[in-house]
């Protein structure tokens, strides 16, 4: 089979420190578990109830065109998609409870 002989391997990514970002500038969040869900519910009420978990802050990679001024010197050229790599439902979730801020962390390289 063509994977048998296939090798990978993680590189390690290096993040930014946290920023606390309106979720509207985010790249839009990959389609997530219905609403109905019961894990889907339970993380909306754990946000309503607690706010949003400053320790689990969203991971984004953006590119040169998606950058804000507020961190504007942690870019570089990046010619990929901008793209939510963890915090999809977290994001689904603050912008349906309209957020104003959450934590980010962006990928550096």
């Amino acid at each position: 089979m063509f994977f048998d002989n296939f090798k990978s391997e993680m590189l390690p990514i290096t993040l930014s420190k946290v920023f606390y970002v309106d979720p509207k500038t985010l790249p839009k969040p990959k389609p997530v578990s219905p609403p109905s869900f019961p894990i889907f519910t339970d993380l909306r009420n754990s946000m309503l109830r607690n706010g949003f978990d400053s320790n689990r802050p969203i991971i984004v990679r953006m590119n040169e065109e998606g950058k804000e001024k507020e961190y504007k010197r942690i870019w570089k050229k990046n010619d990929r998609d901008p793209c939510i790599m963890d915090g999809n439902h977290r994001l689904a979730i603050a912008l349906e409870l309209k957020l104003e801020k959450v934590p980010v962390r962006f990928v550096l390289n």
